[in-house]
């Protein structure tokens, strides 16, 4: 079984907002502590992203972000310097445009 490993990357990043290293979602729990039009902005603007695949750049896109942790791909923006074939691309587009959700897998 191969493990995928896929890290989207937000810009801006925000180094040092967070005092919780123990959590993935260290950002949302702080999001209280964020002014409210940055709020808005920040959880309900396209941002864009860059989607790395096993350490090599996939694509670069734009995502939306709820508060609950939903990340959603709104659209693929560039894929020109990937190191992946087209089909994997769209596979990774396909699922990532239905939105997954950021935090500890449980099963």
């Amino acid at each position: 079984m191969r493990l995928t490993t896929l890290f989207i990357l937000l810009l801006p990043l925000f180094a040092g907002a967070s005092n919780h290293t123990d959590s993935p979602l260290a950002l949302m729990t702080d999001s209280q502590a964020m002014p409210d039009d940055f709020k808005n902005y920040f959880y309900h603007s396209e941002i864009p992203v860059l989607v790395y695949l096993n350490d090599k750049l996939l694509f670069e896109g734009d995502i939306t972000m709820t508060e609950q942790g939903q990340v959603t791909l709104m659209r693929v923006t560039n894929f020109d310097t990937t190191h992946y074939q087209k089909e994997e691309i769209r596979r990774w587009e396909k699922q990532l445009t239905q939105g997954i959700v950021l935090g500890k897998k449980t099963k």
